[in-house]
């Protein structure tokens, strides 16, 4: 049986590169169930069919986690016209009440460093354990 990973999958809202809001990102994922993952973003290679993602607004006025999802696929090789990899999304929910990374960072391991914790979220993908993983999902109810 293969164990399930818990991953931070990391974005930054921009309104440029065609890429636009946070909402019509997950609009987009909606239609088509897939999340693009850069040729150099790290544990890109590691994710597995099952593994369970939770969404994360990085950039000065987020830091927030604002969904969760779980992989249908491990990753996908550019299909053709596509520059990226991607993983194909199933249960994605976004959430109503995004959780703050400032209001729950002392009770996350892998934030080390409570001044800064949102350093941790450089790169695209970032793995947790399973503990942080529910930590974060308590505060959605």
């Amino acid at each position: 049986m293969v164990k399930v990973a818990f991953w931070i999958f990391i974005f930054v809202e921009y309104s440029d590169y065609a890429r636009g809001s946070a909402d019509e990102l997950f609009q987009r994922i909606g239609r088509s169930g897939k999340w693009y993952i850069g040729p150099r973003t790290q544990n890109r290679r590691r994710l597995q069919k099952g593994d369970k993602v939770i969404f994360y607004q990085a950039g000065q006025a987020a830091r927030k986690f604002v969904g969760n999802a779980v992989l249908s696929t491990g990753l996908q090789t550019p299909e053709e016209r596509e520059l990226f990899g991607f993983v194909l999304l199933t249960e994605v929910c976004v959430w109503n009440k995004p959780v703050a990374l400032s209001d729950i960072a002392t009770q996350l391991s892998f934030v080390k460093n409570r001044k800064s914790a949102s350093a941790f979220f450089q790169g695209g993908i970032r793995r947790m354990t399973e503990a942080d993983y529910q930590t974060i999902m308590r505060e959605t109810m």
